[in-house]
């Protein structure tokens, strides 16, 4: 399943990964200790 489609943050925007809250900051540190490319659209 491709990582991308997934969701996980608590103030979308437009429908979207805010990229400001918790979650999408533990989101995007995860993908950076596994080195995985992260292809999430964030709006922050």
């Amino acid at each position: 399943f491709p990582l991308e489609h997934t969701f996980s943050c608590l103030s979308p925007v437009d429908g979207g990964h805010c990229g400001r809250c918790n979650k999408c900051a533990e989101r995007q540190k995860v993908f950076r200790d596994a080195g995985i490319a992260d292809l999430t659209s964030y709006a922050g």
